[in-house]
């Protein structure tokens, strides 16, 4: 009898050891996946931060580096991109400044292009520390095809100052180069107190000095309607300055 008890006891024992292995391993496992839980958050974190990085390189206003980072974009999946992009568009906490980078990039992208370029408008139509920034971008998108950015462009002058103001002598010397007769229309458009201030601007505009010749020689051929050929010298006077 007395060896039948210590055999039970001894299976008891073993048993016990068993469960108490068993648990040690669940504990492990729990553990180990509250240990990972945060990894994924961390990549995803990195990789937005390198996004980031990238669309603002590419928005800055120096060629190359603009260049190479639009490449880097457009290597990467563009499904895959969007997604990426419009989760950082909409972060729970707003972001004036990536909000701006992105709408750009969709732009860009011809993604949404109606939604992201009023996007873009928005922030130049606002006094704010983004505004000059916006300028340039919206600059660019006239450049690329996008002509009637120049009336948003135009009304910015009634609030633009400092650097904001400079940037916009910038677009509209462009604007002019690229398109003296869509420049002369769009700003005959205007209220007489925007065109004044129109001109003001241009008068420290960026022209190198063939740009200048020609622009100063399709301005001086514009005959009629009356109304262009009126604007055409007022914008002659002001670059005369």
């Amino acid at each position: 009898m007395r060896s039948l008890s210590t055999c039970f006891a001894a299976i008891a024992i073993v048993f016990a050891l068993q469960i108490e292995s068993s648990c040690d391993w669940g504990r492990r496992g729990e553990n180990d996946q509250v240990a990972n839980v945060g990894v994924p958050n961390q990549v995803q974190s990195s990789n937005d931060d390198q996004l980031l990085k990238e669309i603002e390189q590419f928005a800055s206003s120096e060629e190359s580096p603009a260049n190479s980072a639009w490449q880097s974009l457009q290597s990467r999946n563009r499904s895959t991109l969007i997604a990426d992009l419009t989760r950082i568009m909409n972060a729970p906490e707003p972001n004036e400044r990536n909000r701006l980078l992105v709408a750009f990039t969709f732009c860009k992208l011809h993604h949404d292009y109606a939604a992201n370029r009023e996007a873009v408008v928005a922030v130049m139509s606002q006094t704010g520390p983004y505004g000059e920034w916006a300028v340039s971008l919206a600059r660019r998108l006239m450049l690329d095809g996008d002509k009637d950015l120049l009336v948003p462009l135009l009304k910015a002058s009634e609030w633009s100052d400092g650097a904001m103001s400079t940037a916009l002598a910038h677009a509209y010397s462009q604007a002019l180069v690229t398109d003296p007769e869509n420049f002369l229309r769009m700003l005959s458009l205007q209220s007489e107190p925007t065109r004044s201030k129109v001109f003001t601007l241009l008068k420290v505009n960026s022209f190198n000095a063939e740009d200048k010749r020609k622009v100063e020689s399709s301005l001086k051929n514009v005959i009629r309607p009356p109304k262009l050929r009126r604007i055409a010298e007022q914008t002659l006077r002001a670059l005369a300055h």
